[in-house]
């Protein structure tokens, strides 16, 4: 979802604030490449209009929702500046300021399921030509989102580059939405079986005193064998390809 969209203007007016109706790339299986590919390349200068982040933040809730909650929802924001264009300015040079908005859209976002990163490029902490500090709003926006970064003072990604911005999005991608850590819902009359992953099959756990990052393999969390944390390879794998075999056997007699 870009905000603005490529149709936006380089004018003061609504012409800078254009966004899609529905993301530019829907959310679908395996289109991870067409998620990156869509995110403007380094030195565009293409690009033009305001930072409609409300906008584009309504429009990917509205999406998500439409998908049903059969799945865990996420969105990364990215911005390189602080909100504006709100959708409560009165005038023209209302669409200027800071739009207060973009935080409590996030928050409730947060509380309907869907949780949301926040990226910054090149957040410097400091008071812009609108009186308003972007890195202190966008340390807000991570925090209504429900999982701010782990750091005592900055809570969202700032990345100032190409390989600093993708390093973020694979922290986020490896460490906060594709835990290792699976719940197990087994059918009735069944029982779990083995893990598959990129066509190899970890049929038995291993053992819980083995180091599992470096163990290729899965085992159960506790005793309950209600949870499974995929080690090693299996970890690396599934966070790399997004995809997971569980395996499930009927019991005998």
């Amino acid at each position: 979802q870009l905000f603005p969209s490529v149709d936006a203007q380089a004018v003061l007016g609504p012409q800078a604030c254009v966004v899609a109706g529905e993301p530019e790339v829907l959310v679908d299986f395996e289109n991870a490449a067409a998620v990156l590919a869509g995110i403007p390349p380094a030195g565009a200068m293409d690009l033009a209009g305001g930072t409609p982040a409300e906008k584009g933040m309504n429009s990917a809730i509205d999406h998500l929702a439409g998908l049903g909650d059969m799945n865990a929802n996420y969105i990364i924001l990215i911005t390189d500046g602080a909100a504006n264009c709100s959708t409560s300015a009165a005038d023209d040079a209302e669409l200027l300021a800071y739009d207060v908005n973009l935080v409590p859209t996030i928050a409730a976002a947060a509380s309907a399921g869907i949780t949301t990163f926040v990226v910054g490029v090149d957040i410097a902490n400091e008071v812009d030509a609108q009186g308003i500090n972007p890195y202190e709003v966008l340390n807000d926006a991570a925090l209504a989102g429900g999982s701010p970064k782990d750091d005592p003072s900055e809570k969202f990604y700032n990345a100032v580059n190409k390989i600093e911005l993708e390093a973020a999005l694979q922290q986020i991608f490896t460490s906060e939405v594709l835990s290792c850590k699976i719940t197990l819902n087994v059918p009735d009359m069944k029982m779990f079986s083995k893990v598959e992953i990129n066509g190899v099959e970890y049929p038995d756990p291993i053992a819980d005193d083995v180091d599992c990052a470096t163990t290729d393999g899965w085992r159960y969390t506790d005793e309950s064998e209600t949870e499974i944390e995929l080690c090693g390879a299996a970890c690396t794998d599934y966070q790399t390809l997004g995809t997971v075999q569980l395996i499930y056997s009927c019991f005998e007699g």
